[in-house]
């Protein structure tokens, strides 16, 4: 009886040691599915913060693009006036050129001339 309840006791022994490392195991499993939560969490919260980011980054390029638009528009109008002030320049010298007092009259009359 002696060896069969030494036995017992080990096996009794051996049981509890078994539950003890189950139980390790499930806390470490826990432990780890909270890690796995966490880390999830904050991969999500990047990923927003980084959508975000990328939205503030294309409302920029299209402000920069709608100004960078309005500055050529500027430019195009002023070359055109450029373009009109210059014709009209060159018409007005080959009138004077070609009708020199009857140019000069004209423009005194409409006080261009002092």
């Amino acid at each position: 009886a002696s060896t069969a309840d030494t036995e017992r006791q080990a096996l009794q022994a051996s049981l509890i040691s078994a539950q003890a490392e189950v139980r390790a195991t499930r806390q470490a499993a826990g432990k780890l599915r909270a890690d796995v939560r966490a880390a999830d969490e904050a991969l999500c919260a990047a990923r927003a913060e980084m959508a975000a980011r990328e939205a503030d980054m294309q409302a920029e390029i299209d402000r920069l693009l709608a100004a960078e638009n309005a500055l050529v528009a500027e430019l195009v109008a002023a070359q055109q006036a450029t373009q009109k002030a210059q014709l009209g320049q060159d018409f007005l010298a080959s009138l004077t050129n070609t009708y020199p007092s009857n140019v000069k009259i004209i423009l005194e009359d409409v006080s261009v001339v002092p």
